[in-house]
């Protein structure tokens, strides 16, 4: 992830801004941002907003055919 934001970074126009949307995993247990934020840290970015929003559901979940926080089945072919 550290090498995607100092790609971002580098592109990024003077005064431009990024939106960076991550999940949870682990049921919950873990959250992303608690992981993405240092990267972009140490990538040279500063944080302006974290966004904490508490759903019941998601698009990706229910693309995927898992009802409201149900674990997503394991894809086969892979």
């Amino acid at each position: 992830m550290t090498a995607v934001f100092q790609e971002l970074e580098r592109v990024l126009k003077p005064g431009g801004h990024i939106a960076f949307e991550v999940g949870e995993v682990h049921g919950g247990e873990t959250k992303l941002e608690e992981y993405v934020i240092p990267c972009g840290l140490t990538a040279g970015l500063a944080p302006q907003l974290v966004l904490i929003n508490d759903q019941e559901f998601t698009k990706t979940a229910n693309c995927w055919g898992v009802n409201n926080m149900a674990k997503a089945p394991i894809p086969t072919g892979w």
